[in-house]
């Protein structure tokens, strides 16, 4: 039989019951503009039902649970999109740094530098033995270098900047999945039992793996414990309460690699900002610094072969490589030089400035084979040459002398055409080259062409006015030397790859952050909190503790009653 005392713990538990549901919708408002909160119900219950005749009486409401109204699926869309999402941010701003590296177009350019170097020589070969138009070649020659080497300079610096992106990215992980970790201890704490669910913690955690999930692909499961088990890339790095460290470590080419600890094994990751990071240094960045450098090799080694055939107004007297060997007595193709040889010759003449007209002396062909003989050999048969003194330095360059007072030399024969160095082997050393180096971080003008600019060979003989080698020299700017390609096109089919590349990037960031905006509107409609919804549940609620207290004061009133008649 139902006592009056169970219908007052009936209206007593429907003001508790009420009351939370109150306070759960202020929690909600409160919460209304907070980060990763989502929207909480507190699910009513009827009590369990005692038997009674002529049917079951319900004993009042229980409070079963305070849930998260959430949709997972929803979730997991926004954090693969959240990938994304961060890959193509990432990829889009280190892209724009290297289109500000090349800067083009620009009067500060590459391409505004080679226009600037092929007038100089124009300008050249209309007055050969004029001192201001070879200075001024110099100048031009050396802003075109100073441009290569700024723009490789800068490509490494950002490569450095990379490094330190990926070391920042690996303690922003380390930093979550371990709180993650520690959140999920306190979850299986708080959950155990299964009394109450721990939805701000939770919350916390939400927030910390779609945080996670912009740096790279996660995959996320949920265990019975309330713990969650997160692998990031290919690595498991939070199983239930335990974290798995990352790290940086260089690898042979100076490059951080990122290795998961104690196991040792390396993290990949395929999408995420960190995926973008990678990506822009390993590939991105390492294609257009080696598209640089075969632009300045080519460009040195072709201006070099033809300087190498030519002769200045000053002669030489006395010359010196700028460039060295790894060992003099190896075979000098594999003596550490960068460009190659192959079977040939060149012509080492020698002349009196005295005499009239100009004669040489006496000249020398040096024949080479790179596959056996070394620089010794080499500098052996022009030391052997009457009039000549050649020797290796400490630093492994080779220098030439002429012995007599009046005696000058020169590196090709006095026939006409002349005899040229077809071995290779001038341009390799730098003997009578107009630029040293071989990629854009190590182009410069020849020192002995800084020292004096009378020494650029804009001629292929020693008539005077003669202008055959810079002539040759100019129709380097059109002429397909890289692929078909001239210097300038070349260059400009790499900035325009450049810039598609970018756009394209840049659209589909534009793309994917319209795909995320819509997930993130249809989440905030499933869990956010609406005002309006919560200023109706308040009014119910309100009416309800209402209704509450009203029926527990007319049991009141009957409780009096039984006891006055007591």
């Amino acid at each position: 039989m139902s006592s009056i005392f169970s219908i007052f713990n009936i209206g007593s538990q429907a003001l508790f019951a009420q009351q939370t549901a109150l306070h759960i919708t202020g929690q909600n408002i409160a919460n209304a503009n907070t980060e990763n909160y989502v929207r909480q119900r507190a699910e009513l219950r009827e009590s369990t039902p005692v038997d009674h005749s002529p049917g079951q009486l319900g004993t009042g409401v229980n409070v079963n649970e305070i849930i998260r109204i959430k949709n997972e699926f929803t979730d997991f869309q926004i954090r693969r999109e959240n990938q994304s999402m961060g890959y193509l941010e990432e990829k889009n701003i280190f892209l724009q740094q290297i289109e500000n590296i090349f800067n083009e177009p620009s009067e500060n350019g590459l391409n505004a530098a080679f226009s600037g170097f092929y007038n100089a020589l124009s300008e050249l070969q209309n007055g050969t033995e004029d001192t201001s138009s070879r200075s001024f070649v110099t100048e031009q020659a050396r802003a075109l270098s100073d441009v290569f080497n700024d723009i490789a300079g800068n490509l490494e610096k950002l490569k450095e900047n990379l490094n330190e992106n990926i070391g920042f990215k690996v303690d922003e992980i380390n930093s979550i999945t371990d709180e993650i970790a520690k959140l999920n201890d306190q979850i299986i704490r708080t959950e155990s039992g299964g009394q109450q669910n721990a939805n701000d913690l939770r919350n916390r955690r939400d927030g910390l793996v779609r945080d996670l999930s912009k740096l790279g692909d996660v995959f996320v499961k949920e265990l019975d414990s309330g713990s969650i088990d997160v692998n990031f890339g290919d690595q498991l790095l939070v199983t239930g309460i335990h974290q798995i460290k990352i790290e940086g470590v260089l690898d042979e080419n100076n490059n951080q690699k990122i290795i998961v600890e104690n196991v040792q094994s390396i993290l990949n990751v395929n999408n995420g900002s960190l995926k973008a990071v990678l990506e822009v240094r390993d590939d991105i960045l390492a294609d257009y610094k080696d598209k640089l450098d075969t632009l300045a090799n080519s460009f040195i080694d072709s201006i070099n072969s033809i300087h190498v055939g030519g002769v200045g107004v000053a002669r030489f007297t006395q010359a010196t490589s700028e460039n060295s060997v790894d060992s003099s007595s190896v075979p000098i193709r594999n003596a550490g030089l960068d460009f190659d040889m192959s079977n040939g010759s060149f012509v080492i003449a020698r002349y009196n400035s005295a005499s009239e007209p100009l004669t040489p002396i006496s000249e020398t062909t040096i024949t080479i084979d790179p596959f056996v003989d070394t620089l010794e050999d080499i500098v052996s048969q022009i030391d052997a040459v009457s009039g000549f003194n050649a020797t290796i330095t400490s630093d492994n360059k080779v220098q030439v002398n002429v012995t007599g007072s009046n005696d000058f030399f020169t590196f090709i024969s006095s026939g006409n055409p002349p005899d040229t160095d077809s071995s290779g082997f001038l341009k390799a050393i730098g003997l009578n080259t107009f630029f040293k180096g071989s990629d854009a971080s190590t182009i410069a003008v020849a020192d002995y062409i800084l020292s004096d600019p009378d020494k650029i060979a804009a001629a292929k003989n020693l008539a005077p006015g003669d202008n055959q080698n810079v002539v040759l020299m100019v129709e380097t700017q059109n002429t397909g030397l890289i692929d078909g390609a001239s210097f300038q096109d070349y260059y400009a089919g790499l900035i325009g790859g450049l810039g598609v590349q970018r756009e394209v990037t840049s659209n589909r960031e534009e793309t994917q952050s319209l795909i995320l905006k819509t997930l993130s509107e249809r989440q905030q409609a499933e869990s956010g909190v609406s005002f309006d919804e919560e200023a109706i549940n308040l009014l119910k609620f309100q009416r309800g503790y209402q209704a509450a207290a009203r029926f527990i004061n007319v049991v009141d009133g009957l409780i009096e009653t039984l006891i006055s008649i007591v």
